[in-house]
């Protein structure tokens, strides 16, 4: 590692020091190499937005409405039909119902956790342990992971954003802390809608920058 490296302030806001703390001189030679390397090629990337509803409608009154099942099991709104046949979803979403054929849909999602949300399974992918259940988190989040594995990827932005806040387990834990996530900590609804750390501080002017 080069502590000497001559990075120029610009660079450092290039890549984003004022978006996160963990940014490292490492991080920013990194970078600028990932940068270097793309010039001339255009390597597919995708993106994945997880929306975790904590406390949202049921799967009855979602996705899968259930219209055969037992009264005691269905849900109580009535089911309509989608672009895809044989496919219905709840009456409240006629339209996501036009858009179905666009969409994949997994109705065989189950745990064995006594947890009401079983969260940490949706976020990690693996089962909470007894010993862990006091703790923030024992296995990384499924964003960290992404990160980690797109450690090579010259995108200039942050490969991990949590919105509007982070969950209990969308921690890095052993991959590391430069996987955590950048945590934007203000609801995109509100009016006073801010992304903190992306503006100079008081008294600092970009000819001083």
């Amino acid at each position: 590692m080069d502590l000497n490296a001559n990075v120029s302030r610009r660079e450092f806001v290039r890549f984003g020091c004022l978006a996160t703390p963990l940014l490292t001189v490492p991080a920013i030679l990194q970078a600028r190499a990932a940068h270097a390397a793309r010039a001339g090629t255009s390597p597919d990337e995708t993106a994945v937005i997880l929306v975790s509803l904590g406390g949202g409608a049921s799967q009855f009154e979602t996705w899968d409405p259930k219209p055969e099942a037992p009264a005691e099991y269905r849900g109580t709104r009535s089911p309509i039909a989608t672009t895809v046949p044989g496919m219905s979803f709840c009456e409240l979403m006629p339209q996501l119902a036009r858009v179905a054929d666009r969409t994949s849909i997994v109705r065989s999602v189950h745990h064995r956790q006594a947890s009401h949300i079983a969260l940490h399974i949706v976020e990690t992918g693996y089962d909470l342990t007894d010993s862990a259940k006091a703790l923030p988190g024992e296995m990384p989040s499924v964003g960290s992971i992404v990160s980690r594995m797109r450690s090579g990827s010259a995108s200039e932005l942050p490969r991990f954003v949590s919105l509007p806040k982070p969950h209990a387990y969308s921690g890095p834990q052993w991959v590391g802390a430069e996987h955590n996530f950048f945590a934007v900590n203000s609801d995109p609804a509100s009016a006073e809608f801010q992304v903190k750390n992306l503006t100079l501080l008081p008294g600092m002017d970009r000819p001083r920058l």
